[in-house]
């Protein structure tokens, strides 16, 4: 029952998020495989639960964009967990993917973007990787150097990012 409900609610928000889909099917086995090895590598408990949430965001994304496995679904992975440490996953990786979202909107909207440019800004990427900031500046037609040094300020007054 309580994996229904989970599934139905990721959908939901995967469908808010609406970020551009990726093709093919292996593409998202290549983040799985790598954000698999970076939770066998988590060495604290925030690092575990902090990836994963990004196993979960993986699968479930996948599943979203009709490239689910059964084998390794969402329901699979949280099924593994007990009840409060799958919600502590859930929690973070809704908050965590969500910030990040909602980060990349604000920045651009204060570097100018307005209307379908902005409604077109939807990543999640860490923003911490410098490299992957200019990426996202790049692909919405914003100067990388203006949208860091907008992101840093942004950073200032966003507590809590992940």
């Amino acid at each position: 029952m309580r994996l229904r409900v989970v599934r139905a609610l990721l959908g939901r928000w995967h469908s808010y998020l609406a970020l551009p889909r990726q093709t093919p099917a292996s593409w998202h086995q290549d983040r799985l495989k790598e954000e698999l090895r970076e939770l066998r590598e988590a060495r604290t408990l925030a690092e575990a639960i902090s990836e994963a949430s990004d196993v979960v965001f993986t699968i479930s994304r996948a599943e979203h964009e009709g490239f689910g496995n059964d084998s390794i679904s969402t329901s699979n992975f949280l099924g593994r967990l007990p009840t409060f440490w799958a919600a502590a996953v859930i929690l973070y990786m809704l908050y965590k993917f969500t910030m990040r979202w909602s980060f990349y909107r604000v920045t651009a909207y204060a570097c100018g973007l307005r209307g379908e440019q902005l409604d077109a800004v939807r990543d999640v990427i860490n923003p911490a990787k410098l490299d992957k900031m200019d990426n996202v500046a790049r692909r919405h037609g914003l100067e990388p150097s203006k949208f860091r040094r907008v992101g840093a300020v942004v950073r200032r007054v966003w507590p809590l990012l992940p």
